[in-house]
């Protein structure tokens, strides 16, 4: 079978299973969906696995997670991957703007807030990803375009350029207190992004601030005079920053 590549217009031989390929007249990649045949990129990780493993530990202690859970959290595997997306640049009254849209099913939906204008952006090479997580797309480039339609307004012939771009990440797998839960670290950005994840009970938090606000209106209503309510008002304050900090600490 004989695909023409969209960079030189040269025939470009596919053999039989196989999605991607390499122009031999201008070494353009390309990948072969359903629909048409559209340009290959990768772009390159930019952190190394341990930079990707302190990132993701330092998220942990962060003010999001449980309390400890960067120490109590067991971190049972973590490898690149390579995932595709869907790039779309659409002509429109504002000038050119740029979509993406996962190519491929993944658990957490905020993958799609990884910018693929970030690290360096070129032709991808099979050679170089040989033993490397490199996921095949599963959503295809009709259903990309139906999406675009539907939930950005954005008209088929307004679409001026269509990429499949594979973006790196870390992929995390740990357990906290016998639960499963996954994060990713972003190859470039080294941002964190996790749809589950062991938060902090935020009913403690609620509680001091209910508690504060009705003793801060006690205090004002009892209060005698201006110099008794201020100083009522000091004692309520240093009482609820000292709960307020156990409660850090505790939570």
């Amino acid at each position: 079978m004989q695909i023409q590549c969209t960079q030189c217009g040269g025939a470009v031989l596919l053999q039989e299973g196989s999605r991607f390929v390499i122009c031999p007249y201008c070494s353009s990649a390309l990948y072969l969906d359903r629909s048409r045949v559209v340009f290959h990129f990768v772009i390159s990780a930019t952190i190394t696995l341990d930079e990707a493993a302190g990132k993701l530990r330092r998220w942990m202690a962060g003010n999001e997670t449980v309390k400890d859970l960067d120490v109590q959290a067991t971190i049972s595997q973590t490898e690149l991957i390579y995932f595709p997306m869907w790039r779309f640049v659409a002509t429109e009254s504002n000038g050119e703007n740029e979509y993406s849209e996962p190519a491929c099913s993944f658990a957490i939906a905020e993958i799609k807030s990884i910018p693929l204008s970030g690290g360096t952006l070129r032709f991808f090479s099979p050679q170089e990803f040989v033993g490397i997580g490199l996921k095949e797309p599963d959503v295809l480039l009709e259903s990309a375009i139906c999406w675009l339609e539907d939930q950005q307004n954005i008209k088929r012939e307004q679409i001026k350029e269509t990429n499949l771009i594979h973006i790196p990440f870390y992929l995390s797998k740990y357990q906290y207190k016998g639960a499963a839960y996954q994060a990713i670290v972003d190859g470039v950005s080294g941002r964190v992004l996790a749809s589950v994840f062991p938060a902090k009970d935020e009913i403690p938090y609620i509680g001091v601030a209910v508690l504060a606000t009705i003793s801060f209106l006690i205090a004002g209503l009892i209060a005698p005079n201006l110099f008794i309510r201020l100083l009522l008002y000091l004692v309520v304050l240093i009482t609820f920053g000292v709960v307020s900090n156990g409660v850090v600490k505790k939570y």
